[in-house]
């Protein structure tokens, strides 16, 4: 056997501008499904493609930053139908052909993020459906389009938009996703999105983050026989830097469920878990397949077994009986806080209802078993609040 011919070695991968690197083996499984033809004589006699699939799973080195925590953790307030590859639009009349620039409002695109346009119109002039573009963010509500992501992140050269268009036009995020080896080979996917985030761990024994899931989609209206559509592998010299140990978290956190002891301020025997639970469904064509998903729910799911609480506080708030209990009343809810000892990780859980209080009568078990709390949308004065956030400072209320 030739060596040279042996592939092996770990990998980085970079993703919105942010490089990851794995605790553990980094897995790239791609898959081909297939429709047999049937036949009652001879059985299977022949295999059609059907969907071909591509899921990247990693499990980070645990490093902590508001910027890899937003790319990590991006569903933090989704709209429920919305995509994956999120879509923004706007009509003809916020396009302001003087400046080149787009008018959404609130959009929330990426500096120099990549992104492919589509209408039920017609597009301004200067730009069409069948090119890449960068997008350059002047300000919170409004974009200019570029060629080059550099120019995008410098602020220079925006595509001229000469005459505005017609009807409403739509921008599609077009994130890639590169797999680095340290054999300097690169996968590229060029459209790629977060399809399961990392469950959390809040401890002084772990680090926070558990596997996060990504799904790789074709580019925009692009067909399967489309070179590069779907991935491209290239040999590209790679010079990997080391993770950042001090970013890697690791300490004690304290929790708070509401304003009245003993869950105002309370600590866990073990580690404080929580698990999100996101739910997809796949859109599709009939010509190309699975072309993104829709979000169609979130919760999150947080664990933990408090310490120092007597029987009577740890079922007080399941709204088991007394004032207020009755089947089909609101229960109670509050938010799920979480802060470490060092000040510098946070999170918040946004309307959690306790859920389960198992209780353990031995010689050797702790009396609290582990408590459970999922959080549903909480909604104050019309306005929709995340289902989570999880930062360098407290998130607000």
């Amino acid at each position: 056997m030739n060596l040279a011919q042996l592939l092996e070695g770990p990998a980085d991968i970079t993703y919105k501008g942010q490089t990851f690197r794995s605790a553990a083996t980094l897995g790239v499984r791609s898959s081909q499904a297939t429709k047999s033809i049937a036949s009652a004589a001879y059985g299977p006699i022949g295999q059609r493609a059907q969907q071909p699939a591509v899921q990247i799973t990693l499990k980070p080195v645990g490093e902590f930053s508001a910027a890899l925590a937003a790319i990590l953790l991006p569903w933090t307030n989704p709209k429920i139908g919305q995509f994956v590859t999120p879509v923004s639009s706007w009509t003809s009349t916020n396009v302001d052909t003087g400046t080149n620039k787009i008018n959404i409002a609130a959009h929330g695109l990426r500096l120099g993020m990549p992104c492919m346009l589509g209408t039920f119109g017609t597009l301004p002039t200067g730009v069409d459906a069948a090119t890449l573009y960068y997008v350059g963010v002047p300000d919170a509500d409004h974009i200019t389009l570029h060629a080059t992501s550099a120019d995008a992140i410098a602020g220079t050269s925006p595509i001229a938009l000469t005459a505005a268009g017609a009807g409403v036009s739509s921008l599609v995020e077009q994130e890639p996703l590169v797999v680095h080896t340290f054999t300097n080979n690169q996968i590229t996917f060029p459209v790629a999105a977060v399809v399961g985030m990392p469950s959390l761990e809040f401890s002084a024994t772990a680090t926070l983050f558990d596997t996060v899931t990504f799904e790789c989609f074709r580019k925009n209206n692009a067909a399967w026989s489309d070179a590069n559509s779907l991935y491209s592998v290239a040999f590209v010299p790679y010079a990997p830097s080391g993770p950042d140990p001090t970013l890697v978290k690791q300490q004690s956190y304290t929790a708070q469920w509401g304003a009245v002891a003993p869950f105002s301020s309370f600590t866990a025997r073990g580690s404080i878990k929580v698990r999100f639970n996101l739910g997809l469904a796949a859109t599709e064509t009939d010509a190309v397949g699975i072309v993104s998903r829709k979000i169609t729910s979130l919760t999150a799911a947080i664990t933990c077994s408090p310490a120092g609480m007597s029987e009577d506080q740890l079922v007080t708030y399941l709204d088991l009986q007394g004032v207020g209990a009755a089947r089909g009343a609101e229960r109670t809810k509050n938010d799920f806080i979480v802060s470490g000892a060092n000040g510098d990780v946070f999170a918040r859980f946004y309307d959690a209802a306790l859920r389960d209080v198992p209780e353990q009568f031995d010689a050797t078990n702790p009396r609290a078993g582990e408590l459970s709390w999922e959080t549903s949308r909480k909604i104050t004065a019309g306005v929709v609040k995340p289902v989570f956030a999880v930062g360098v400072t407290l998130p607000g209320a």
